[in-house]
């Protein structure tokens, strides 16, 4: 069992932003991936927020970054994060067909096609980096530290993951791939507690669909 740590309004503070800046702007409403002024927009606001929380945990509650497991994997990281990505993957797939059959399009490829390939790359990069920092790293951590008890804070980060995406999904069946996936990455996060194996998985999916996917269709 963990200990449980008591939480610090820093640490609070922290997870609030880390879990809740998406819904920030949920008003604006969103596109499918393929509009350039809107990703961009979407890789400083990730970045933005990301720095913010890096800047809660070194100044304010002054802990080192190695506190969101940010460490080097060893070889039974690695082989963790690839049953995870198979894992993930299968289970991610199997929904995305699902809604596919439903007749919902997730991202239009050939606005994935117009857009430059280094856009690309930069969205599965923020991606992977960004979103693991803040919802494994951080919110996933701290909450273990917290409540002590894995099973909350797989639900509350998995939860809020998959809630995030509604303005890009929309609230029906497609939303279940970014919780699914969402839902591995927490798995793993909890597993090996190591934040560096969640960054490169997070991003070679994203890449996958962004760059290979875009890629057989051209």
């Amino acid at each position: 069992m963990e200990r449980r740590r008591t939480a610090s309004i820093a640490t609070v503070i922290g997870i609030a932003i880390a879990l809740g800046w998406p819904f920030l702007f949920f008003w604006q409403g969103s596109k499918s991936i393929g509009s350039a002024s809107q990703d961009v927009g979407t890789i400083v606001k990730e970045w933005a927020f990301t720095l913010l929380v890096l800047a809660i945990v070194l100044l304010w509650e002054r802990r080192p970054l190695s506190s969101l497991g940010l460490r080097l994997p060893n070889w039974m990281d690695l082989g963790a994060m690839l049953v995870a990505g198979v894992g993930t993957l299968v289970v991610a797939g199997t929904a995305a067909a699902l809604t596919e059959q439903g007749g919902h399009v997730l991202h239009d490829v050939n606005a994935l096609l117009a857009l430059p390939f280094a856009l690309r790359l930069g969205i599965a990069l923020t991606a992977g980096i960004c979103e693991e920092t803040l919802t494994r790293g951080f919110a996933t951590e701290r909450l273990l530290e917290i409540f002590g008890k894995p099973w909350i804070a797989f639900l509350i980060v998995a939860l809020a993951f998959g809630l995030a995406h509604i303005p890009r999904y929309g609230l029906n069946a497609s939303l279940l791939v970014p919780t699914v996936t969402g839902a591995g990455l927490t798995l793993l996060y909890l597993w090996r507690r190591n934040l560096v194996v969640c960054i490169i998985l997070h991003s070679a999916i994203d890449a996958m669909s962004l760059l290979l996917g875009p890629a057989g269709h051209a």
